[in-house]
């Protein structure tokens, strides 16, 4: 009886050893690929916006702007198929094309090649993007030129439309017959 009772409470010992084990190495798991969750577009342009210094009506008005916008641009995204990788992929193909020296039709071809979507995916992604764009744009009307200043020249030229360039095409019917 007493090797009966000696062989149950050796057993116990290792089935709550083993059970503590298996716990340590599940928590070890969850905080090894533990990652911050990615900021949202508006939470990322606000954040971009950081260094102008903007008053707390103008953060206002551009993150409900931005909130507005990022719900279509969401929404077409996920509807198109178009997930989260595609976009690091996208990031990715472009740094690629350009350290390769490829600009504007050339560089969009290789990235289009590169993340293998259908025409209706890239024709979503191209309006997402054309979205975005203009939405910052309208974001930076809402800005002063002082406050345009102190942010890095990527996200100035992001808020601010180009200057138009002298000489351009002209328009139908006005040149030479």
């Amino acid at each position: 009886m007493k090797t009966w009772l000696r062989f149950l409470s050796l057993l116990m010992i290792a089935s709550l050893s083993v059970s503590v084990a298996v716990a340590d190495e599940k928590t070890q798991e969850k905080g090894k690929g533990k990652k911050q969750a990615p900021l949202s577009i508006v939470e990322q342009f606000l954040k971009a916006l950081e260094p102008a210094e903007l008053k707390d009506d103008q953060k206002e008005a551009i993150k409900s702007m931005m909130s507005e916008v990022q719900k279509d641009v969401v929404g077409k995204r996920e509807a198109a198929g178009i997930k989260a990788e595609v976009l690091r992929k996208r990031a990715a193909a472009r740094k690629e094309g350009t350290e390769a020296g490829k600009k504007g039709a050339e560089l969009k071809k290789h990235v289009e090649d590169a993340l293998g979507l259908s025409a209706d995916q890239l024709k979503v992604l191209d309006e997402t993007e054309k979205a975005l764009t203009k939405a910052k744009l309208e974001a930076g009307k809402k800005l002063s030129a002082d406050q345009i200043a102190k942010l890095p020249e990527q996200v100035r030229r992001s808020v601010q439309a180009p200057a138009g360039k002298e000489g351009g095409k002209k328009a139908k019917g006005d040149g030479a017959k």
